[in-house]
Formats: structure tokens, C-alpha cells, sequence
């Protein structure tokens, strides 16, 4: 007997894992991109444990472990310096997204990608068959959609619309540089509608962002821009920008969905962003694709019909997913709500006990048993 196919839609970190996952329980996997070549986009990204675990199931992990940047303590401060979090971290890490996106495709074994190939249309989710443009159509035992916060098939599939979230910003990678951020440490300052971050890459380096409420459509600061916003922060934040060339500047207007109604329907799943694309408010995004991929890997060893994968995992992901956007979006009102609404969250943090924060971190943090 042949073994089932799928066509992965999307070859970002979301289409990997699935590929690698896919790859894995033994099916003849086929991956799209309508990007026209390779390519990478963005800076780097927070693994948490729930990801690491994820990692593992696909055999990713070891990559990651050995080549990426740990994370072992979080804090959360305001400008000013009071601290609302402050904890020790294990088994997190801080890989730049081209090592992330290389440790998949090594998974994925010699899996070629189809560069400019773009779904426009989801044809039969019953018949798993898929419209591109040109008019070309094509099927498989499972379809899944991994093609990002604006694709058309998540749309239909999820039945939820992407929409600004009211800020913005730039991310970026510095170059190597003195400073008095300690090792691991992932940091994140709060002001009034506006906030930075400033993750240790190691070797000197950091990985930064900065975020701030913007109107739709307005244009992201320049680096001299931010720079000069930067007086009266913490000196990790105004060396981190200061130690960064211009052009490493990536923009970063927020674009989300509200939690999705569901994520699968006859032989098509969303995964990723195309699934249930979250703020960024708790860097759960990657950890969720990876997530996705290690419960599609389940689903596939679980049943010998691929007709059933889809509805096995969205039993295994929908509970969990909009949970998890959920929160993410409530975490967005700390920095860039009304101003009465940031200081009541800001005071429920001060007030919230230790092992109550740590368990509400885990349990985002915290893969299911899949």
C-alpha cells in the first residue's frame, strides 16, 4: 500500500514543522511556497518549554540546544525599573530564525519546496483539492495551510478575518557589543503606550524590539528615530540600539486573529498563522506552530485513514489554541490600553503571588501530552 500524501501550503516555520512531522509518520509529503525563492523573514524567536518539547517529538531539538542562545531568567519591569516579573527559566531558548527554519528542514529530510506556487482558494475541503493562482488545482489525502496571518484558505477554514491590534514597531539584531545585560536573560520594559525588549543572542549580541500604539498605515520609526526615544530607558535598551546597523531594522505591524471556530474541515488543517495568528504579547507564536506540528504527527500514527487526521487534531489543538490567543490578546492592554486599563493590569501583576505567575506561565508553557 502507498503511503498517504500531504501538501504542506507555506514553507516558514509553521510548514516545516508539519512537513518534518509529516515526514516522520511516514507519508509522502509535498511543500508549496508562494514566495518565489528561499528567504527569511524576521529576527529571532523565544522556544519555550512547551516548543522544546514540541522540538523533540520532531527529532529538531538537539539543533536548537546546541547552536541557539538559552534563556534562564525572564523579567518584566516598567521604565522606571519596578519589577512585575522576575524567574528563573529552563529549558528555553533563543534561536535566530534561520537557525530554526535550518533545524526543520533538516527534518524534513531532502524534501523539496515548489517556490511560487500561491493557494488562492480552497476548492473541495472534502475532496482535500486546492486551487492556485493560474488555475492550477491539485489534492492530496490531507492539505495543510501554513501560509501565514493573511491566507485566503485559513480565512474560509478558521472563519476568522486578520485585523491591525493598534501598535507596531521594528525587531532587529544587534552587533556584538559591551554591555551589563547578564547571560539569558530575556527582558522586557514597559512605559505608557510604548515598550522595548532586549533578548542575550549570545556572543555579545542581542535581539531587540520596540513597540509602540501607532495608527494603521503609519509609517515604522527609523533607527535615529528610535534611538532618540530611547533617552530615559534602561541602558540594556539604549545600547541594544546603539550597537545596531540601520538596515537590520525589520518592521513589525501587528496583525492578528481572534481565537479561531475551528481548524480543520474535511481533509484540510490550519496550522500556524494561518490557524490562529496571536499577539505576540506572550512569544507564543512559533511555540504554537511547533505545537501544531507535533500533534499532527500524532494525529497521523493514531489511525490508519488519513480522512480522520483532520478531525483528531483539531480536537487535540482548538481548546488549546484559543486559550492561548486569548491571553494574548489581553496582554496587549498592559502597554497599549487605556491608561486606566494599564495601570489596573500593571497592579494586579505587582500583587499577583509568585507561585500564582509561575503557574500561570506554565500553563502556557507547558506542552499537552499529544
Amino acid at each position: 500500500m502507498s503511503p498517504p500524501t500531504a501538501l504542506v501550503i507555506g514553507a516558514g516555520i509553521a510548514g516545516l514543522a508539519a512537513a518534518a512531522a509529516l515526514t516522520r509518520a511516514g507519508w509522502t509529503v509535498e511543500l508549496v511556497e508562494r514566495a518565489p525563492e528561499p528567504r527569511v523573514a524576521g529576527a529571532a524567536l523565544s522556544l519555550w518549554p512547551n516548543a522544546m518539547a514540541g522540538l523533540r517529538r520532531l527529532g529538531a531539538a538537539a539543533r536548537i540546544e546546541a547552536d541557539a542562545a538559552p534563556i534562564v531568567r525572564m523579567l518584566l519591569t516598567t521604565r522606571e525599573g519596578g519589577a512585575l516579573i522576575d524567574r528563573a527559566v529552563a529549558d528555553a531558548y533563543l534561536p535566530t530564525r534561520a537557525l530554526l527554519q535550518a533545524a526543520l528542514r533538516n527534518m524534513a529530510g531532502d524534501l523539496a519546496v515548489e517556490w511560487a506556487r500561491e493557494a488562492v482558494e480552497l476548492v473541495s475541503a472534502e475532496r482535500g483539492e486546492i486551487g492556485f493562482a493560474g488555475g492550477k488545482r491539485r489534492s492530496a489525502d490531507l492539505v495543510v495551510v501554513a501560509d501565514g496571518v493573511r491566507s485566503a484558505i485559513g480565512r474560509a477554514i478558521t472563519g476568522t478575518e486578520e485585523t491591525y491590534r493598534g501598535y507596531s514597531g521594528v525587531v532587529a539584531l544587534s552587533d556584538a557589543m559591551e554591555g551589563d545585560i547578564p547571560a539569558g536573560l530575556a527582558a522586557e520594559y514597559w512605559g505608557r503606550h510604548e515598550r522595548f525588549g532586549v533578548f542575550d543572542l549570545g556572543g555579545g549580541r542581542r535581539y531587540w524590539f520596540h513597540m509602540r500604539t501607532a495608527r494603521i498605515g503609519e509609517p515604522a520609526p527609523t533607527l535615529g528615530e528610535i534611538a532618540a526615544r530611547t533617552a530615559g530607558w534602561p541602558a540594556p535598551v539604549r545600547d541594544a540600539v546603539a550597537a545596531t546597523p540601520a538596515e537590520r531594522l525589520i518592521p513589525w505591524p501587528i496583525h492578528a486573529r481572534s481565537a479561531p471556530k475551528r481548524l480543520a474541515r474535511g481533509r484540510v488543517v490550519c496550522v500556524g498563522d494561518a490557524g490562529h495568528a496571536m499577539e505576540p504579547n506572550l512569544g507564543q507564536g512559533a511555540c504554537q506552530a511547533i505545537e501544531d506540528a507535533a500533534a499532527l504527527g500524532a494525529a497521523a500514527i493514531q489511525t490508519d485513514d488519513p480522512a480522520d487526521v483532520p478531525a483528531l487534531f483539531e480536537a487535540m489543538r482548538l481548546p488549546r489554541v484559543r486559550q492561548v490567543v486569548a491571553r494574548a490578546g489581553e496582554g496587549g492592554y498592559a502597554v497599549h490600553g487605556p491608561v486606566v486599563v494599564q495601570a489596573a493590569m500593571r497592579a494586579a501583576l505587582r500583587m499577583m503571588p509568585g507561585a500564582l505567575k509561575k503557574r500561570a506561565a506554565a500553563g502556557v508553557q507547558t506542552m499537552p501530552d499529544y
